[in-house]
């Protein structure tokens, strides 16, 4: 008879292989079917934590948490990691920002090479506008970031408002040397053009962009279409202007039908 050791691995692949492919319905049977087994699971409560919070349900995410975060043993960094960093991310998807900020700092505790958590918490700070922070936080953790594309658009973009063009221009173009397509180092490059007055480039950027599937958070190609509508209203290029709203409102439509407890 299988071990509990062994049937987890075996349900872990099969979970790892239905969210690669976004298939999140099928990935929460797939864990509510292990649980009638072993309800006591703690590694597959927390990716039903992590079902939870992908599909905007953040108060069963974070009550699957609490179920749970007394059971972790002290010992265990990877999975307290794990617990914190989802935590962080259920708070800030409520728009708790304090709250993600202390566990993500407790997660990042555990495992301070974690470019994942070092590009979330640039995020979180990108939100609340604390663009000094971001940058203090690079030169602090500069070889982990480095390995990040997204830890380092961020950086970029904290370099764009705080009028620092030219380094930005720098940081976003070796962005795009590794990933041409990449959609936030297009829409930041974009942001410099447009600065710059030079619409014409900043329209093929953003065109760019909305074209690309190279993102990391499904959030990011509609930063591209709300930059590429509102160039469109200052190019008084109104017949594109509605052409690219009527696009923009489709994804939407599609989006929230995906998951409708979606805030977007």
């Amino acid at each position: 008879m299988p071990s509990y050791s062994q049937d987890l691995d075996q349900f872990m692949k099969t979970y790892n292989k239905l969210v690669s492919i976004n298939s999140y319905h099928e990935a929460e049977k797939a864990i509510g079917k292990f649980l009638q087994k072993y309800p006591k699971s703690i590694e597959a409560n927390l990716e039903l934590g992590w079902i939870y919070y992908m599909t905007y349900r953040y108060i069963e995410a974070e009550q699957t948490i609490q179920k749970i975060r007394a059971e972790i043993p002290p010992s265990d960094s990877n999975m307290l990691c794990n617990m914190y960093f989802l935590s962080a991310q259920i708070y800030l998807g409520q728009d708790l920002y304090h709250s993600a900020e202390e566990h993500a700092l407790l997660a990042l505790e555990l495992d301070e090479k974690n470019n994942k958590i070092l590009a979330f918490i640039l995020r979180l700070l990108k939100i609340q506008e604390r663009y000094s922070d971001i940058v203090k936080m690079v030169n602090q953790f500069s070889s982990t970031i480095s390995q990040s594309m997204n830890a380092t658009v961020y950086f970029a973009e904290a370099l764009i408002y705080l009028n620092r063009y030219s380094e930005a221009e720098q940081v976003i173009k070796f962005i795009l040397s590794q990933q041409a397509d990449f959609v936030l180092g297009l829409v930041h490059l974009a942001k410099i053009e447009r600065e710059r007055g030079h619409f014409v480039q900043t329209e093929q950027l953003l065109l760019k962009a909305t074209q690309s599937h190279n993102y990391v958070d499904e959030y990011e190609p509609f930063l591209a279409w709300e930059q590429l509508i509102d160039l469109y209203l200052e190019m008084d290029e109104l017949d594109k202007h509605t052409k690219a709203q009527s696009e923009f409102n489709q994804l939407v439509e599609n989006y929230r039908i995906r998951f409708p407890n979606s805030n977007i």
